[in-house]
């Protein structure tokens, strides 16, 4: 299993991974979750609009169509985001 797109906030706490396509690998503050997430992607570098911000991410919704660009400059506002993409997809989320 190969990683081809990661992010690691910048005090070391979150940490996403996409591996092979088809998995994302959630580490939050210590605990680490694995999802099979088809639909998110990392941003590859810093954002013109945002300069400062330090999370980024982009969902798809495969029913739609629609891209959904996410980003969060605060990591509080991460934290509630990342919660609300899980509640919206637990329906793939493991029992952990």
């Amino acid at each position: 299993m190969s990683t081809w797109k990661s992010f690691t906030d910048s005090e070391q706490q979150i940490s996403l991974e996409l591996r092979d396509d088809h998995l994302t690998v959630l580490r939050f503050y210590g605990e680490t979750s694995i999802y099979p997430f088809k639909n998110i992607s990392l941003a590859s570098g810093p954002i013109p609009e945002y300069p400062s911000n330090r999370v980024a991410l982009t969902v798809i919704d495969f029913n739609t169509g629609v891209t959904d660009f996410k980003f969060s400059s605060h990591l509080l506002e991460f934290e509630i985001f990342v919660q609300k993409l899980l509640e919206a997809h637990s329906e793939f989320i493991p029992n952990h």
